[in-house]
């Protein structure tokens, strides 16, 4: 399964209430233009969760699980 989240300035926090809700999709994609929160704190937080950061493609960043 994969998450795309792409939600105008409210991106952030979309992407963290369906983490933090369970969901575990294989790849993210993560559109993070205008948000409050800095990519950076977004993906410390997301890979502490067992994404990878696997780069951007156009505006997109993309995260894939890693099974540990």
């Amino acid at each position: 399964a994969a998450l795309s989240v792409d939600a105008e300035g409210v991106g952030d926090r979309v992407l963290r209430e369906w983490l933090e809700g369970g969901f575990r999709p294989q790849w993210i994609l993560y559109e993070d233009m205008h948000n409050t929160e800095p990519f950076r704190t977004t993906r410390r937080w997301v890979e502490a969760l067992g994404w990878r950061y696997a780069g951007k493609i156009g505006w997109n960043r993309v995260f894939e699980w890693i099974d540990r």
